[in-house]
């Protein structure tokens, strides 16, 4: 029987269990904070060309979109709350849309931060050393305008992408660690989530397969705003029967003995 349809029909049991219109509700608040930042900067910037110099305009905007990034940094606990929520789905829990919240506290909120700025940066130097090679024919076709470099350029993007997709959802073993393990310290989330990368990534990329047409459809039919909590609560779910296992050691716990 394939694992990733067992986890998928159990997500869907799960959210149907009256969780269908938290998750939805929960993804809208996620995106609020990315959404205010950007009106706020797109406002400040209206204002600046507005009743500044171009070139004091300019520099202005280069030092908004510096402050950019530090600042979704902050607002992320919400995002990590979100997958709490997913998680608390997938154990068959009733959430509640205040429980995205659950990071936002103090003791829980400065530590939400550090993780998730440490995985923001891993997956932002893996992106950048997979884009180096792309670079590089970026550069021959600017100087040569020869396109076999555009085409090489464009082909090793995709692939440096595509790597960079692969590298980076190999962190999603870290929240599953840590909403099981709070007490922890990052370090010992770390290394607890890079053993269950090593003897379960496979499975992980499996799961990210699957939900390949369901992503595609998206851009034609299907909501993103269903898709997404479907998705969430499938990998959450995928990361509880690993804690599970662990767990259990030895003893033969699966997505079947349900």
């Amino acid at each position: 029987m394939d694992i990733s349809k067992t986890i998928k029909k159990q997500a869907l049991s799960y959210l149907a269990k009256d969780n269908w219109e938290t998750a939805v509700g929960g993804f809208f608040v996620m995106l609020l904070p990315a959404i205010v930042i950007m009106l706020v900067f797109s406002t400040f910037g209206a204002v600046a060309d507005a009743f500044m110099s171009k070139k004091f305009s300019e520099l202005y905007s280069s030092y908004l979109q510096y402050l950019a990034l530090p600042l979704l940094l902050l607002t992320t606990p919400i995002l990590t709350g979100y997958l709490k929520m997913c998680y608390d789905i997938s154990k068959g829990k009733n959430v509640q849309l205040k429980d995205i919240f659950y990071y936002i506290k103090r003791g829980k909120y400065a530590k939400t931060v550090y993780i998730n700025t440490v995985i923001t940066a891993g997956i932002t130097a893996a992106f950048i050393v997979a884009m180096i090679p792309a670079s590089v024919f970026v550069y021959l076709y600017n100087s040569s305008d020869n396109i076999i470099f555009y085409i090489l350029a464009l082909l090793l993007g995709i692939c440096g992408i595509l790597a960079s997709l692969f590298w980076g959802i190999g962190y999603i073993f870290v929240p599953t660690v840590y909403f099981e393990y709070e007490m922890l310290s990052y370090s010992e989330i770390a290394a607890k989530a890079k053993m269950f990368k090593k003897e379960k990534i496979k499975d992980v990329y499996r799961l990210l397969f699957s939900f390949l047409s369901w992503i595609l459809l998206c851009f034609l039919v299907v909501p993103w705003i269903f898709v997404f909590p479907y998705i969430c609560v499938s990998f959450m779910n995928n990361g509880k029967w690993i804690n599970e296992l662990y767990k259990n050691s030895q003893k033969e716990v699966s997505p079947f003995d349900i």
